[in-house]
């Protein structure tokens, strides 16, 4: 191999590790701050049982009902990934019942959220996907569980069917 082909193959493996390296920066989430790098706070699971909000985007705190069903509310002036997810985006799980998780602290009896997550769903369940049905049009929403909900007829069952 001559000095020019050298020069040539080590300058192209340069460029290939540098943009290697790049990629790796870019896409493989180095440096993210994700939920999970806050182990240093207690967290708490639950479904979001109110929202104080005037509109999707000034959300200021919310109530959150934990599996014991004790409720906890907390201030979001202190969110740290309000990018990831939006205040707002708690008006959905609202709706849905999906399990929410909060990273918090605890100051002069305030509840602050901290971090805030979709939390995982216990296993062969998945979030509802309906929203919340009204009883009686002057009644606010309310979420429907399971075992309220009728059990769906089948047409074998209906009257005069044989």
């Amino acid at each position: 191999m001559d000095r020019a082909t050298r020069k040539l193959f080590l300058l192209s493996f340069i460029v290939v590790f540098a943009i290697t390296g790049a990629a790796v920066l870019i896409f493989g989430g180095v440096g993210r701050a994700g939920p999970s790098t806050r182990p240093d706070l207690p967290t708490a699971i639950g479904v979001i049982v109110a929202v104080d909000s005037a509109g999707l985007s000034n959300v200021s705190a919310f109530t959150l009902r934990q599996a014991d069903g004790s409720t906890l509310k907390f201030d979001l002036t202190k969110q740290e990934n309000a990018v990831q997810f939006p205040p707002g985006h708690l008006q959905q799980h609202l709706a849905t019942a999906r399990l929410t998780q909060v990273w918090y602290r605890a100051e002069g009896g305030v509840l602050f959220a901290i971090r805030l997550a979709d939390a995982p769903q216990p296993q062969g369940t998945s979030p509802p996907s309906q929203s919340p049905t009204l009883s009686s049009p002057s009644q606010s929403p309310t979420l429907s569980s399971p075992s309220e909900s009728p059990a769906p007829s089948s047409p074998s069952q209906s009257p005069g069917a044989s």
